[in-house]
Formats: C-alpha cells, sequence, structure tokens
C-alpha cells in the first residue's frame, strides 16, 4: 500500500523574489524526500524564469515542483506517492508574453488517497506534454486556461495515463478545460470514468489521432463543445464500460479509420450529427450485426467494408 503523505510545512527550495527580477531555476540530478514541496516557486508578477528541471527524483511529497514563471521545461523526473500535485505549471503574470510550458518523459505516481491528485497541470500558457507516464492520479494531464486569456496550443503526444481506479466519477486521463487549441496524438489512456474529455470553451478545433483508450467507466472520449469541429482518425476504443465515444456538442464530427470494438453499450453515442466512417467494428457487419433474420453478415462490400455513416443517431457496438 502506498502511505498517505501527511508532510504539511516542509520545502526543500524555495525560489521566489517579490520584485520584478525573477528567479531563474535549473535545478537537475537532486532527490527529495518527505516533504509538502520539493521545489515551490510561486510567487506573481516576478518575471520568473525561465526554469529547467531534469533528471530529480521525488518520492512522498504533496507537491512535487509548484511552478510560477514565463518558460518552464520539466524532462525525466520521477515523482512517487503524490498527494496533490506532481507537476504544476503556470506563467508568472509579469509583463512578458505567456510561454509554453513543457513536460517531456517524466514518469508521476501518485498515491491512492482521498484528495483530489493531479499528476501533470498547466495553467493558462501554451502546454506541450510528450511521453509522460501517468499513473494513479485523479487527473492525469490536465490544462485550464480562462476565456479572457488568449488561445493557447494544449498538445499532448505519446503519453501514457492509467488513472486511479478507486475513483468512481471523477477521474479524467487527458482535460483541456477552457480556452485551448488541443492536439492529443498517440497517447495511450486507461481506467477512470473519462478517458479524453474534450470540454473545451473556444472554436478553434480539437484534434484528436491515433490514441487508445480503454477500460473507463462512462466514456473513452467525451465530447461537450459547441459549434467547435472534432476530428479523429486512428483512434482506438476497447471494452470501455458503456461508450466509446460521447458527443454532446454540435459542430462537425468526423472520426475515421479507428476501432470501436468491445464498448459495453454504445461504440458511438452521438445526440448531434457524428460522422464515422472506414472505422473497424469487430465485424464486417458494421456496428449494427447481421440484418434482420439472418445468422451471418453479407459479403463485405468492396468499397465499405466496416464503415458506417450516422447523422443524428447512436452507433451500437
Amino acid at each position: 500500500n502506498q502511505p498517505t503523505c501527511d508532510w504539511l510545512d516542509a520545502t526543500a527550495i524555495s525560489a521566489r523574489a517579490y520584485t520584478d527580477s525573477g528567479p531563474a531555476v535549473t535545478l537537475t540530478n537532486s532527490r527529495f524526500r518527505n516533504l509538502q514541496y520539493a521545489l515551490w516557486s510561486y510567487v506573481t508578477a516576478d518575471s520568473a524564469g525561465p526554469m529547467y528541471l531534469s533528471g530529480n527524483t521525488a518520492d512522498s511529497v504533496s507537491y512535487g515542483f509548484y511552478l510560477s514563471a514565463d518558460s518552464i521545461v520539466a524532462q525525466d523526473n520521477v515523482l512517487r506517492k503524490v498527494q496533490y500535485y506532481g507537476l504544476h505549471a503556470q506563467p508568472s503574470f509579469s509583463n512578458r508574453a505567456f510561454k509554453t510550458a513543457a513536460a517531456l518523459r517524466n514518469q508521476i505516481t501518485c498515491a491512492l488517497t482521498t484528495a483530489t491528485s493531479y499528476g501533470i497541470s498547466s495553467y493558462y500558457a501554451p502546454g506541450l506534454f510528450e511521453d509522460n507516464t501517468v499513473t494513479d492520479c485523479e487527473r492525469g494531464i490536465y490544462g485550464f486556461n480562462y476565456s479572457a486569456y488568449p488561445l493557447a496550443a494544449f498538445t499532448a503526444r505519446r503519453n501514457g495515463v492509467a488513472t486511479d481506479t478507486t475513483r468512481t466519477l471523477t477521474t479524467y486521463g487527458i482535460w483541456p478545460d477552457g480556452r485551448w487549441r488541443p492536439a492529443l496524438y498517440g497517447n495511450r489512456v486507461r481506467n477512470g470514468a473519462y478517458g479524453l474529455y474534450l470540454v473545451t470553451s473556444d472554436t478553434a478545433v480539437i484534434k484528436v489521432d491515433s490514441n487508445a483508450v480503454s477500460q473507463t467507466r462512462t466514456a473513452g472520449i467525451y465530447i461537450s463543445v459547441t459549434a467547435v469541429p472534432v476530428t479523429g482518425s486512428k483512434n482506438n476504443l476497447t471494452n470501455n464500460q458503456l461508450d466509446g465515444i460521447v458527443n454532446l456538442g454540435t459542430g462537425l464530427r468526423s472520426f475515421r479509420l479507428g476501432s470501436f470494438v468491445g464498448n459495453a453499450r454504445w461504440a458511438i453515442n452521438s445526440s448531434a450529427a457524428f460522422t464515422a466512417d472506414s472505422n473497424w467494428w469487430g465485424t464486417a457487419c458494421g456496428p449494427g450485426g447481421p440484418p434482420p433474420g439472418t445468422l451471418s453478415c453479407p459479403p463485405a462490400p468492396s468499397n465499405s467494408a466496416d464503415s458506417v455513416t450516422t447523422t443524428a443517431v447512436v452507433v451500437s457496438p
């Protein structure tokens, strides 16, 4: 069992300046254990940054790296038994433009406690998340951006996320929340209530390509945006306990060249027009199964062996 981290006051490194003068931080190859904060730099309007974190290890911490800076790169760090936040990044709100916060190749495991835990969270500035592994957190990779702030890119590539299995309704694999331009490519997400949770507040296109989502309780991909195009290609939605995709919004919906197999209720559950052609449904019959009164699938047409296009209906497994 993973013990609860209950350290309330200990901070290993506190980097902050109350004037508009920094700090800049480079932290490499360091080890931390049994702390509230491994690195805390969270004072606004101080022109903090850049911050570069690489090769560090933190074990049994409430907050691993909690950062406010105008340029953040965290790569190749290992954080275990995190209670609240593994890596949190946001701008310092000085007079400089927001710069990208990048999380690359980090390994983060949360402690299984009653606390709401985040593997990686990034606010307001463009976020780049690549090749991270996040395990047992209530929210794997999360971004928040206010509607009044500039539209920002939220790019997640090749991450592996396995969320906390002890929660029933509040677990999310990857969640861009607010005014983002999401691009989710090649991620592997399993467990939790939702795999990819797409609820943004802008009209920018959402791209969802080559992701694999399985074993979620509610939906592998959940979409609730209005007048926003959402396009997907080569996604694999497998063995989700209810639906492969739930769509509650309007706008172009197109998911092609993917696979929907073993989802217990619906492959695609949509309240509006949804195009889903050239997907594999586990059988050449497509999502509907054999025709009424027959026991087998007919020969597959050469031009649409495993495809279906739906319009304002649900599509069954």
